[in-house]
C-alpha cells in the first residue's frame, strides 16, 4: 500500500469499566532502592541494563537491586524528562535547567559510572531539555524551551550544540533507525531524511496535529500520539492505521508503546488502556497498577512492559499467566478453599466462613443465602453431577439442589430419599464416569447412583467403615474402578467391593493424605500433610510401588493440599507456598509465589476447569492460572560480572569487558577472592539460578544454585579460570559464560628464585659442612695416627727394653732374686702384647673389616693352635668386605668379644677342635665359635663373668649373643651385631695411601732415631 493509503477504524468504542481480576502488576518504588517515584523515562542499554529517569537522578536496574546516580555523578539540577541510548551503550539524558548529560559507559563497576554534563547555550531556557533524540548519524537533537539544538557528533569528547531556527516549540521528536527523524509540531508532523525536512503530508482524513507524543516500536512501526479526538497513528513502512482511543472526560494521553505481541499500551492521566483482539480494556489501581496517572511506558526485549508512573514508581508487567480475584462485594474474607465451575460456565468459589462467592467479569458477588448455616463453611463439600445439580455435604447429612445455576433456596432443594440421615457428610466427590456421587463420613462410605427405578433417580448404597482411616477427606474414583480414601489419618482403597487399608511403604512416608490426583497416564498422585508428594505408575497393584517428591527434591513445601493437571500433562501442586509445576517429563519444578501474582502463599485448592484454565483457592483469594498463555520467552539471560574483590579490597574493572575480565593477580598473603556476578532477566523477581566452573579447580559444572556470588580461600598458587552462566527458569542458559582469569602468586618462599638461592645456600652450605668435617676427620685420623705410632715405638719399645734388661739381670742375679725377675719379664711381655692390641684398635689405618678379620685369624692361630687345638677359620673373602669400614669403638668391641669367645675355649673347653665362622648378613656380621669341648649346664654357668661380659658388650653394639651347651657334647657361641660404616670409608682413598705412607715414613724415622 502507497504512503498515502489510509487505513481507518471509525469505530469509536466505549472506554471499558474496571474489570474485578487483578492483574499480576509488580511495583517498584523508593522503597525498593528506586531514586524517586516519579518515573518520565525508561530505557534499555545494549547489555540489557534497564535505566529509569526520575526527579531526583538515574537508576540502573539489574533484577536484583537499583543503582543511582545524582548530582554526585554530575546529574544536577536530577530533574530527567527524557533519556537515550547510544549504539555504544552510553546513556543521554535531558535535564531540566542543566542541559544534557552522557553516561561515561556501560562497563566496570557501579562506582566506575559516572556522568559528563554539557550545556546548549548561555541562556536558562536553552537549558531546559524536555526531549532527545539519537539519529542514525550520531547527531543529538534535543527540544528545549529554548528551541531545536543538534550537536552533530554525540560520541565525541565534547557535543558542540547549535540551535536551529528550523520549528518553533515543538512537542516531541524521535528517530527510527532507518536514518529517519520525527517531530512533532503544533499543526503539523514534519520528517527528516537524507539531510533533507519534509512536512509530511497528511494521510486522508487524519489530522496530525496536537502531537504530543512520537515513539519508535520496532518492526518498521512508528507510534504517534496525538490529543485531538485522541487517536493513535501508527505509521509502518508505506502505510497508516489510525486508531481511536476511548477516553473518558479529563482524560489526558502521555505516553504509548507496542509491546512484542502487537498489543498498544496508552498511558493516561486516569490509568492505562490496553488495546488487543478483545477490544480496549481500562487498568487502574483496582486491578492492581501502583499510581493511575502514567507518564511513561517501555517495552523490554523480554517482553515485560514497564510503567512509568506519576507518584508511585515503576510498574512491570510480564503477562497475564496469574490472574488473582481478591475483591469480592459483601464478603470481607478473601481465603478461598475450593473453586469449582458449573454446566452453565459460572465459576463459584467456596470460603472459610463468607459462603459461595461468584467469581464475575465485572465484579465478584456472594450467592445469595450462602453466607448462613450450613453453607458458610462447606470448605471442599460442593460438586455439581453430570446432570447438573448440585450436592453439598454438611453436618446434617447430604443436601440437593437443582442445577445449574446455584440456588440455595428452599424452591430450589431437592428430596433424596433414602439418604443417611443425621451423619455429618465430611467429603463429598463426583465421579465423571458413572455420575455417581460419593459420600464420606468420620468413618463410613457412602454412594448416590443414579438409579431410574428408585425414588427421585437415586439409589444409596452403605459401604461401611473404611478400614485404617480417620475421618474420610478425600474420595477419587479411578478410570479403572477402583476408589481410593484418604482420611485425616490413614489410605484406603476398595476393589471389586472390597476395601483395604494402605499402609506406609518405601516412596510413601506416611499415610497423613491431604490430596488424591489421576493424571492422563493413569498414575495415582498422593499429596501429604507434611511429605511432600508420592506417585506410583500402577495403583491396582496388589503393592503398590511409590516414588516420593519433597522439599528437599525441589518442592517448595512438605504440604500438599491439592494436585490438577493441565491438557499439556503438567503437574500442579498446591502447596503451602505457593504453586508448584512439574514438567510432563517430571525433572523439572517451576515454583509460583505471590511476586508471581497469586492472591496468597498458601493454595488450598487447584484443578483445570472446563475452560482449559487451572483455578486455585488460594489463602489470599481466587486465581486463574492460564497454562497456554506463555508469553514468547526473550534471548538467554546474559551474565556479567559486577564485582571483585581481594581480601575485602574492590578491584578496579573500569574500562574491562562487563563479561570478561583479564588477568587478576592474587598476592599469597591477601588469599581471598570473592566475585559476584549479575544475569539480566526481568520475568518475575530473582528466577534466575547460576552455574559455576573453576578451570584449575573444579573442571565441571555446578549444580544451578540461587547463590550469585563466589568465594575462594586458601586457593593453591597457579593460574585459574573460573566460569559463571545464568539459568532461567524455561531452562536457557547465558549463551556467552561470564569469565574471569585470576592467578594466585606463590609466597616467596616457594618461587623459583627463592628455591634456587636457597638451594645454592643449602648446597653452599653442605659443602662447607663437608669441608669442615673432612679436616676434621684427617685431623682425628692424624692424632690416632700419631697415638698409634707413639704408643707402638715408645711404649712398645720401652715394655721390650724392659723385657731384655729384666732377663739380662735375672742371669746375673742370685737364685732368690731370679724368680721376681722371671715374673717382672712375663709381666712386660704380656704388657707388650696387650699394647700390640692397643695400637691395632686406634690404628686409623685399620678401621675396615678386613683387617678385624686377619687380626681375628691371627690372633686364633696363636691362641689355640699353640694349646695344640685344631683351628678351622671361615670368613667372607677380601672383595666382599673390602669396602666395608668400622668405626675404633665398633671394631674394638668386635674384637674384645672374639679374644673373650677364645678366652673361654682355651681356658675352659678341653676342645680338640674348634670351628669359627664370620658372615655378613644384611649390614650385619655374625661371629660363631663351636668347640668339641666338654661343654656345660647353661642354667648354672650363666652367671660366668666371661658370659656376662659377652651378652653386655653384644647389647652394647645394638647386637645379641646366644649361647648353646650340652653336657659333654661341645659349646656353641653365637653374637650378631649391626654394621655401622665407618666416617673413614668416605675418605678419599688418595688420603689414605699418604696417610700410610707417612705414617710408614714416621715408623721408619723413630726405629732408625731408637737403633742410634
Amino acid at each position: 500500500m502507497g504512503a498515502t493509503a489510509l487505513g481507518l477504524l471509525a469505530a469509536l468504542l466505549a472506554p471499558a469499566a474496571p474489570r474485578a481480576e487483578q492483574i499480576p502488576f509488580r511495583r517498584f518504588d523508593v522503597r525498593d532502592g528506586l531514586a524517586h517515584s516519579r518515573v518520565t523515562s525508561v530505557v534499555q542499554d545494549p547489555l540489557g541494563y534497564l535505566w529509569f529517569g526520575t526527579w531526583e537522578g538515574i537508576s540502573r536496574f539489574d533484577g536484583y537491586q537499583f543503582d543511582n546516580f545524582g548530582p554526585a555523578q554530575n546529574i544536577d539540577p536530577p530533574i530527567v524528562f527524557e533519556m537515550a541510548c547510544h549504539a555504544d551503550g552510553r546513556i543521554f539524558a535531558a535535564l531540566w535547567g542543566g542541559g544534557v548529560v552522557r553516561s561515561a559507559g556501560i562497563g566496570g563497576t557501579d562506582a566506575d559510572v559516572g556522568f559528563t554534563r554539557f550545556r546548549l547555550a548561555s541562556d536558562v531556557e536553552s537549558n531546559r531539555v524536555y526531549d532527545l533524540a539519537l539519529d542514525s548519524g550520531d547527531s543529538l537533537w534535543c527540544l528545549t524551551m529554548g528551541g531545536l539544538y543538534r550537536a552533530a557528533s554525540a560520541a565525541g569528547p565534547a557535543p558542540e550544540f547549535e540551535r536551529l531556527d528550523l520549528v518553533p516549540l515543538a512537542s516531541a521528536i524521535e528517530a527510527d533507525p532507518l536514518g529517519g527523524l520525527w517531530i512533532g509540531v503544533g499543526g503539523a508532523l514534519l520528517e527528516r531524511r537524507a539531510g533533507q525536512w519534509n512536512r509530511l503530508r497528511e494521510p486522508a482524513g487524519v489530522d496530525t496535529s496536537a502531537i504530543i507524543s512520537i515513539d519508535w516500536i520496532g518492526d518498521g512501526n512508528l507510534l504517534i500520539l496525538r490529543e485531538r479526538d485522541a487517536q493513535v497513528l501508527h505509521a509502518g513502512r508505506g502505510y497508516w492505521t489510525s486508531l481511536a482511543v476511548p477516553l473518558r472526560p479529563g482524560q489526558r494521553i502521555q505516553c504509548g508503546v507496542r509491546d512484542r505481541s502487537g498489543r498498544y499500551w496508552i498511558g493516561t492521566t486516569r490509568g492505562l488502556l490496553r488495546k488487543d483482539a478483545g477490544g480496549w480494556t481500562t487498568l487502574t489501581m483496582s486491578q492492581g497498577l501502583s499510581d493511575d496517572y502514567v507518564r511513561s511506558l517501555f517495552a523490554d526485549r523480554e517482553g515485560n512492559v514497564w510503567i512509568g508512573t506519576n507518584q508511585i514508581g515503576v510498574c512491570r508487567f510480564s503477562g497475564e499467566r496469574i490472574v488473582a480475584y481478591t475483591r469480592f462485594q459483601g464478603s470481607p474474607d478473601r481465603e478461598a478453599l475450593k473453586v469449582v465451575q458449573s454446566l452453565d460456565g459460572a465459576i463459584y468459589a467456596t470460603t472459610a466462613g463468607d459462603g459461595i462467592l461468584r467469581i464475575g467479569e465485572r465484579e465478584n458477588t456472594i450467592v445469595p443465602g450462602s453466607n448462613r448455616h450450613p453453607f458458610a463453611s462447606l470448605d471442599y463439600r460442593l460438586v455439581q453431577d453430570t446432570r447438573g445439580d448440585w450436592w453439598i455435604g454438611c453436618p446434617e447429612g447430604a443436601l440437593r439442589f437443582k442445577g445449574p445455576e446455584l440456588k440455595l433456596t428452599d424452591d430450589a432443594r431437592l428430596p433424596l430419599p433414602g439418604a443417611p440421615g443425621g451423619e455429618s457428610m465430611i467429603a463429598v466427590t463426583c465421579d465423571p464416569a458413572t455420575g455417581a456421587i460419593w459420600f464420606g463420613s468420620q468413618r463410613r462410605l457412602y454412594r448416590a447412583a443414579p438409579d431410574d427405578s428408585a425414588p427421585d433417580g437415586i439409589a444409596w448404597t452403605d459401604f461401611g467403615e473404611v478400614p485404617g482411616v480417620s475421618g474420610v477427606r478425600k474420595i477419587l474414583p479411578l478410570r479403572s474402578g477402583e476408589l481410593w480414601i484418604a482420611g485425616f489419618e490413614g489410605i484406603a482403597r476398595m476393589r471389586e467391593g472390597k476395601m483395604e487399608a494402605i499402609g506406609a511403604s518405601a516412596g510413601l512416608p506416611n499415610t497423613d493424605a491431604r490430596s488424591l490426583f489421576e493424571d492422563r497416564d493413569g498414575r495415582l498422585w498422593i499429596g501429604h500433610r507434611f511429605g511432600g508428594v508420592s506417585v506410583t505408575a500402577d495403583p491396582g497393584a496388589d503393592q503398590p510401588e511409590f516414588a516420593n517428591l519433597d522439599s528437599s527434591k525441589g518442592l517448595s513445601s512438605g504440604t500438599v493440599w491439592s494436585i490438577a493437571a493441565d491438557s499439556a500433562g503438567f503437574i500442579y501442586l498446591g502447596t503451602g507456598r505457593g504453586l508448584n509445576r512439574l514438567d510432563p517429563d517430571l525433572r523439572r519444578i517451576t515454583h509460583f509465589t505471590t511476586s508471581d501474582g497469586l492472591a496468597g502463599e498458601t493454595v488450598h485448592f487447584c484443578d483445570r476447569l472446563r475452560d482449559g484454565r487451572v483455578w486455585l483457592a488460594t489463602s489470599g483469594g481466587v486465581c486463574r492460572f492460564s497454562p497456554d498463555h506463555e508469553d514468547t520467552q526473550g534471548p538467554p539471560p546474559p551474565i556479567y560480572i559486577k564485582r571483585i574483590q581481594v581480601e575485602g579490597e574492590e578491584v578496579d574493572l573500569h574500562g574491562g569487558e562487563p563479561a570478561r575480565i583479564g588477568q587478576i593477580v592474587v598476592p599469597p598473603d591477601r588469599n581471598f577472592l570473592s566475585v559476584e556476578f549479575v544475569g539480566l532477566y526481568f520475568r518475575g523477581d530473582h528466577p534466575l539460578r547460576y552455574e559455576y566452573r573453576l578451570e584449575g579447580g573444579m573442571e565441571d559444572w555446578s549444580p544451578p544454585t540461587e547463590q550469585r556470588s563466589m568465594q575462594y580461600a586458601r586457593l593453591a598458587p597457579g593460574r585459574y579460570r573460573l566460569f559463571a552462566r545464568a539459568v532461567a527458569p524455561d531452562g536457557s542458559r547465558s549463551s556467552v559464560p561470564a569469565e574471569i582469569s585470576f592467578e594466585v602468586l606463590r609466597p616467596f618462599w616457594q618461587q623459583a628464585w627463592f628455591l634456587a638461592l636457597g638451594a645454592l645456600l643449602l648446597g653452599s652450605a653442605g659443602v662447607g659442612l663437608h669441608r669442615l668435617r673432612t679436616r676434621h676427620l684427617i685431623a682425628m685420623e692424624r692424632i690416632r695416627g700419631q697415638i698409634a705410632l707413639d704408643l707402638h715405638d715408645d711404649v712398645g719399645s720401652g715394655l721390650s727394653e724392659i723385657a731384655v734388661l729384666t732377663e739380662v739381670a735375672r742371669r746375673q742375679a742370685h737364685a732368690a732374686d731370679g724368680a721376681h725377675l722371671e715374673q717382672t719379664a712375663e709381666l712386660a711381655r704380656a704388657l707388650r702384647e696387650k699394647m700390640s692390641d692397643i695400637v691395632w684398635s686406634v690404628d686409623p689405618r685399620r678401621d675396615s673389616l678386613v683387617d678385624l678379620i686377619r687380626r681375628m685369624r691371627q690372633t686364633a692361630m696363636n691362641l689355640l693352635e699353640a694349646g695344640g687345638i685344631d683351628v678351622e677359620f671361615t670368613a667372607p673373602g677380601e672383595k666382599v668386605v673390602d669396602r666395608v669400614g668400622l668405626t675404633p669403638d665398633r671394631r674394638r668391641h668386635l674384637f674384645l668379644i672374639f679374644k673373650e669367645m677364645l678366652a673361654n675355649v682355651a681356658r675352659h673347653a678341653r676342645a680338640s677342635r674348634v670351628r669359627i665362622q664370620v658372615e655378613i648378613d644384611h649390614d650385619a656380621v655374625r661371629l660363631t665359635v663351636d668347640d668339641d669341648g666338654v661343654g656345660f649346664e647353661s642354667k648354672e654357668n650363666r652367671e660366668g663373668h666371661g658370659l656376662r661380659s659377652l651378652e653386655a658388650r653384644a647389647r652394647a653394639l645394638g647386637g645379641r649373643c646366644v649361647v648353646s651347651s650340652t653336657l659333654g657334647r661341645g659349646t656353641r657361641i653365637s653374637v650378631t651385631a649391626p654394621l655401622r660404616r665407618s666416617p673413614r670409608a668416605s675418605l678419599p682413598r688418595i688420603f689414605m695411601r699418604l696417610q700410610r705412607g707417612r705414617s710408614s715414613g714416621q715408623h721408619a724415622a723413630k726405629r732408625k732415631e731408637s737403633s742410634r
